[in-house]
C-alpha cells in the first residue's frame, strides 16, 4: 500500500495465545536482540528450546493502518539440530492461506537470520492485510523429517529383536573364545544385517544435504553402515562386537529422539509493504566482542541471587526460594504474567540454597526474622521449619483466620497432624512450599 510503513513488533510481548504452559519467553545475548539488557536477564526472544514438541503453537496479533499486500519476514535462530531444518505451519487470521504454509522449512543457521516467507522460487509471498487487527500463528510440524524418524524408528525396532535372537543364544556376555556359528543358528542375521546397512543408506540420501552440508546425523548413519559391513565381512565376529550392535542401535534411538525436537527462536516479526524489504541489523564481531566484555565488567556487581527487576513506586513481595536458579526464573515469569497484571503487586525474588532454609535454629530463615529481615513468603522451607517456628511463638495460629475452614477443605484432613502443636494453641497449622 502506497504509503504504509513497517510494522514490526517484538515476539515476546506480543504472544496473546499458547497451547502449552512450558512456552515461554527466553533470553538471548546477541547484542541485535531487543531489548537487549547486559546487566540483568532480558526475556527478550519466544520459544527457543521450550517450543520444540509437535503442534505447539503461539499466536501473535499486530495492526495494520493501511490496507493492501505485504510480506511477512521475521529474526529468527534456528541452531539446535545441527544441519536439520526445522518446519512451522504457519496460519494467518486463523487459517492457513495455502499449502507452502502447511510445514515451512527454517534450515539450520548458526547466527540470527531475517526469514522472509518465500516459495521454492525465492519469490516472497504476498497477503493481503485489511485495516483493522490481524494474527500470525505458528504450530510445531515434523514436515519431511517425519519420515527420517520414522526410518529411524523401525530401524531400531528391527535391530532390537535382532539383538534379542542374538542374546538367547550368547547371553549379554558372550565368551570370546567361542563360535557361535549364529550365522547357522540364525539363518535371516546377514541379510536382515544387510538390510539394515542398506536402509540406513536409504535414509542418508532421504536426509540429503540441507545448506550443501552433510549434517551430523548422516554422519553417524555412516559410522553405522560401517559397523554393519564390517561384521558381515566376519559373521564369526558378531558375538564379540556384540557391544558395536547396541552402539548402532543406541546412535538410531538417540537420532530418533533428537529428530523430535524442532526447537526454534523469534525474536520480531515485520510486516513488510511489497514494494519495501525489510532490513535486519546483524551482530558483528565487535558487536559480540563489546557485549562479551561488558558482561565480564557487570559480573562483578551483579545480584545473582535475585531474579528479575521492580518498577518503581508499585507494592513488593519478598520472596526466597530454597530451589534451582531455573525454577525461579520460571516462578518469575509466571508471577509476571498472572499474579503483578491481575493484583499489581510486584514479586522480588531471591534465591536461597535449598539448606539454608531447612530445619534448625541456625538457619537463614531463621537467624532473618529474628533480627526483623524476614521475607514476605518463603518457598521450599524444610518440612520441619513450622515446628522451629512454632516453639519459639513465632507462628500464626492460621485456624484462628477467618475463612481458614473453607481454604483448608481442599486438603487432605491429617495433614493436620505433623503441623499441630500444642492444639493449636501457639502456633501451628502452616503448609510449608
Amino acid at each position: 500500500p502506497e504509503g504504509a510503513d513497517i510494522l514490526r513488533f517484538e515476539a515476546e510481548t506480543e504472544a496473546v495465545e499458547k497451547n502449552s504452559a512450558s512456552l515461554r519467553r527466553e533470553s538471548d545475548a546477541d547484542p541485535k536482540c531487543s531489548p537487549l539488557s547486559i546487566r540483568t536477564i532480558a526475556y527478550n526472544v519466544m520459544g527457543s528450546s521450550s517450543w520444540k514438541s509437535a503442534n505447539q503453537t503461539i499466536v501473535w496479533e499486530f495492526y495494520v493502518d493501511k490496507p493492501g499486500l505485504y510480506k511477512l519476514s521475521l529474526r529468527a535462530l534456528q541452531n539446535y539440530t545441527e544441519g536439520l531444518s526445522v518446519y512451522r505451519q504457519i496460519a494467518v487470521d486463523g487459517r492457513v492461506p495455502f499449502r507452502e504454509l502447511l510445514a515451512y522449512e527454517f534450515p539450520y543457521n548458526r547466527e540470527w537470520r531475517l526469514e522472509t516467507l518465500h516459495g521454492g522460487d525465492g519469490e516472497p509471498f504476498l497477503f493481503y492485510f485489511a485495516k483493522g487487527t490481524h494474527s500470525i500463528g505458528m504450530t510445531v510440524k515434523m514436515g519431511p523429517a517425519a519420515a527420517v524418524m520414522r526410518a529411524l524408528y523401525e530401524d531400531s525396532q528391527a535391530l532390537s529383536e535382532l539383538l534379542l535372537s542374538i542374546k538367547m543364544i550368547t547371553t549379554s556376555d558372550p565368551d570370546p573364545n567361542y563360535d557361535y556359528e549364529l550365522e547357522e543358528q540364525i539363518p535371516e542375521l546377514l541379510p536382515r544385517l544387510e538390510e539394515l546397512a542398506a536402509r540406513a543408506a536409504d535414509t542418508i540420501a532421504l536426509i540429503g544435504k540441507p545448506n550443501g552440508k552433510t549434517p551430523s546425523i548422516s554422519n553417524a548413519l555412516n559410522q553405522n553402515i560401517d559397523i554393519l559391513r564390517s561384521l558381515l565381512k566376519r559373521p564369526d565376529r558378531i558375538a564379540v562386537g556384540l557391544s558395536d550392535l547396541e552402539s548402532v542401535q543406541e546412535t538410531l534411538s538417540s537420532w530418533y529422539v533428537s529428530l523430535q525436537s524442532m526447537a526454534l527462536a523469534v525474536d520480531c516479526f515485520y510486516i513488510v509493504p511489497r514494494d519495501q524489504e525489510a532490513v535486519m541489523e546483524k551482530a558483528g564481531f565487535f558487536d559480540k566482542l563489546g557485549a562479551v566484555l561488558e558482561g565480564l565488567f557487570v559480573s562483578y556487581f551483579r545480584d545473582y541471587n535475585s531474579v528479575g527487576g521492580l518498577a518503581e513506586g508499585n507494592r513488593t513481595l519478598d520472596v526466597w526460594i530454597g530451589r534451582g536458579k531455573e525454577w525461579a526464573e520460571v516462578f518469575k515469569r509466571l508471577t509476571d504474567d498472572s499474579f503483578t497484571p491481575e493484583t499489581g503487586v510486584e514479586v522480588r525474588l531471591n534465591v536461597l540454597p535449598a539448606s539454608q532454609l531447612s530445619g534448625g535454629g541456625n538457619n537463614t530463615l531463621m537467624l532473618a526474622v529474628t533480627s526483623g529481615n524476614a521475607p514476605d513468603v518463603a518457598l521450599g522451607v524444610g518440612a520441619g521449619m513450622p515446628v522451629e517456628f512454632a516453639i519459639r511463638s513465632a507462628a500464626v495460629d492460621l485456624s484462628r483466620l477467618e475463612g481458614f475452614e473453607e481454604t483448608f477443605a481442599q486438603f487432605p484432613e491429617n495433614i493436620r497432624v505433623p503441623y499441630t502443636y500444642k492444639g493449636g494453641s501457639e502456633g501451628v497449622l502452616l503448609i510449608h512450599g
